[in-house]
């Protein structure tokens, strides 16, 4: 859900959304991509996914349908990566995501393209947990804040983080061949 129809796609407007469907008393899982130039367009369009799945008739009701992995195309870069490596972030969130907990999510956001935040959410979902770091947070409350990861310790994550680098990597290849077109007219 993006505000502003450009041409290009920017890697950082690009999110993998991994949702938990309850119906009755069986869990699926189901994965999207959401285009998003913004927190509030990101929230738009997981709310837009969230109708979607209803409509098909996957669950009866828009509260079986929990969002509980966001992670942003940036989080497939070698730079992103080393970056968080290097002050700590990614050890620490493999730390608290070694014993399952349905309920604590970890939220790796930035506020702008400067500063990085993680922050460690209990919460039903991943859009609550979202919303409780802005809350919480006050200098992640501006216009600026960016979800990078968040995730809970389920054994659903490991798949929806494979299933993430999958689909990343095939999305880049189609971002980069669709630029080299558009460089040729």
């Amino acid at each position: 859900m993006r505000k502003k129809h450009e041409k290009t796609i920017a890697k950082d407007h690009c999110y993998f959304v991994g949702f938990r469907v309850t119906l009755e008393n069986e869990m699926r899982y189901q994965h999207s991509q959401i285009l998003a130039d913004d927190y509030e367009a990101l929230i738009a369009g997981i709310d837009e996914e969230r109708r979607m799945i209803l409509k098909r008739q996957l669950a009866t009701a828009v509260s079986d349908i929990e969002p509980v992995f966001v992670r942003n195309l940036l989080m497939h870069e070698a730079s992103m990566i080393d970056s968080i490596e290097k002050i700590g972030i990614s050890s620490e969130i493999q730390k608290t995501l070694l014993r399952r907990d349905d309920h604590r999510f970890t939220v790796l956001s930035r506020s702008g393209s400067e500063q990085i935040y993680l922050v460690h959410e209990n919460a039903q979902d991943a859009l609550t947990a979202m919303r409780l770091t802005r809350l919480h947070n006050i200098n992640l409350a501006a216009n600026d804040f960016q979800p990078l990861d968040v995730r809970h310790a389920h054994p659903a994550a490991k798949e929806f983080d494979s299933l993430f680098h999958q689909v990343a990597n095939q999305f880049l290849i189609l971002l980069e061949s669709s630029r080299r077109i558009g460089h040729q007219h």
